[in-house]
């Protein structure tokens, strides 16, 4: 496969073949059952809110929506980084989609662990490979949304964690180019988009002004 502005390739192929499996059966009970997922210091961030617009966004990011396994078992569960990738324009903030290489749905770039980086720089990879974004992860981890991944042996359970990207550029070469279209919106107009509807609310959620706890 091609490389990324660092020479840095995906490490393993697009669908379940190489992806590592990990079992994920006490992180989806928390998760399911609503709990906080952030770190002390984002939490305390809600504290700090002195508006009740800030204090809305942040309590939305701190509790975790329920997740589907999607007709699976826990111990089938993959784990997916996910970059959300975000400019503002004229002083309004988009959404970069990009379309899935089979059925060309509308998504946000993600793909499975690298050996050796952590999940914010392989969110990072996964943008510059398959939209083509120079940038970087900006604040921590939004949450997680599932979905499921449909390949040669039928439907896979997956959870992805979104980390937010703030693009300085699009480039015109990169190495999923001719595969994919991309596409800036809105927020509204991105959450309507895509199919999952644990993404479409943290696009909705999503204020970079919160610091990436919101968005």
């Amino acid at each position: 496969r091609s490389l990324g502005p660092k020479g840095e390739g995906k490490a393993a192929e697009q669908g379940q073949k190489g992806a590592k499996s990990y079992h994920f059966g006490s992180i989806f009970d928390a998760l399911r059952g609503g709990k906080c997922i952030w770190s002390d210091k984002d939490c305390r961030a809600r504290v700090k809110a002195k508006t009740t617009s800030q204090r809305a966004r942040l309590r939305r990011m701190t509790t975790q929506a329920p997740i589907s396994l999607n007709g699976g078992q826990k111990d089938d569960l993959r784990i997916q980084f996910a970059a959300l990738c975000w400019r503002r324009k004229r002083g309004k903030l988009q959404i970069l989609l990009i379309t899935s290489r089979g059925s060309k749905r509308w998504i946000i770039p993600k793909g499975w662990p690298m050996d050796g980086k952590t999940p914010a720089a392989s969110a990072l990879v996964e943008a510059w490979e398959e939209g083509g974004v120079v940038g970087q992860v900006r604040g921590q981890c939004l949450g997680v949304y599932s979905y499921a991944k449909t390949g040669g042996d039928g439907a896979v359970p997956c959870l992805a964690m979104l980390y937010p990207v703030k693009v300085k550029t699009l480039a015109k070469q990169f190495p999923e180019k001719g595969q994919r279209k991309r596409l800036w919106c809105s927020r509204r107009k991105a959450a309507r988009l895509v199919d999952a509807p644990d993404l479409a609310r943290l696009i909705r959620d999503f204020d970079p002004r919160s610091g990436g706890l919101a968005g």
